[in-house]
């Protein structure tokens, strides 16, 4: 007789298969299928209360960390683990973002806050400026955030900066099904959804469909609210955000893999 424990892995990997099969192409079912083991194993120990979620939303999360490689847990996770109304939602972390970001080609990327009384302006053209100047205080909250803007490097040499309107960040705060995470990490999942937003909308390069950043918009819960169906083409912006770029550390290689 099957032990239960082997049986539930056993039930989640084949539904965990049926539904990578229904998203990717053969060669990519097969290269997450080696990495589902390890995602089984970082879920629950990420969350034991994924045991009393469904089992096809428990295969689906481990899915898609297979599938994108990004795991739960630890103390700066790829991705969020979220038991709710016995489903198992599986959303992406900035630092998910950033790794994604990474093997695309953007070495550096990073969305900044901004804090009401900082200066902070905005010139949009064909060359595109943000001017911000820190007061010196961070934000304890989003009631104390006027803006959220994202900077980019490519390993190619050219920067992208992109405004992200607060009515955008705000509007999907008030969507959203993930109220403890947002309590939780108010401006970690404001920099996170400006990022989503800055991508969705072409500002780092059009989507292909069978892209894990396409494949995470379509899957995580709310995040087509994001999207448009006409995305302009990328643009090689220059940014007057040198100083907030030249401060970021250069992203693990190993975030590449």
């Amino acid at each position: 007789m099957t032990h239960p424990a082997t049986q539930f892995r056993e039930d989640v990997a084949k539904l965990a298969n049926e539904f990578l099969m229904t998203i990717v192409p053969a060669e990519r079912v097969a290269e997450a299928t080696g990495r589902l083991a390890l995602a089984i194993r970082q879920a629950a120990v990420a969350n034991p209360k994924v045991y009393e979620c469904s089992r096809q939303s428990i295969a689906q999360a481990v899915a898609m960390s297979a599938l994108t490689n990004l795991q739960p847990g630890g103390v700066k996770p790829d991705v969020y683990l979220i038991p709710r109304k016995g489903e198992l939602q599986w959303q992406v972390s900035a630092r998910g973002l950033q790794k994604l970001a990474a093997r695309a080609g953007w070495v550096r990327m990073v969305a900044q806050v901004v804090h009401l009384d900082d200066e902070y302006r905005v010139q949009l053209g064909s060359d595109d400026r943000i001017e911000h100047v820190p007061c010196g205080k961070y934000p304890n909250g989003l009631d104390e955030v006027k803006a959220v803007y994202v900077v980019g490097q490519h390993r190619d040499g050219f920067k992208v900066c992109v405004d992200v309107p607060m009515g955008a960040i705000l509007a999907r705060k008030k969507k959203s099904q993930s109220g403890n995470i947002w309590s939780e990490w108010p401006l970690e999942m404001a920099q996170k959804t400006a990022v989503t937003y800055a991508i969705s909308r072409g500002h780092f390069g059009a989507l292909e469909d069978d892209s894990d950043l396409a494949i995470i918009q379509r899957h995580e819960p709310g995040g087509s609210d994001l999207r448009q169906q006409e995305r302009p083409a990328l643009t090689h912006h220059t940014v007057d955000t040198a100083s907030v770029l030249d401060s970021l550390p250069a992203l693990p290689a190993e975030v590449e893999a």
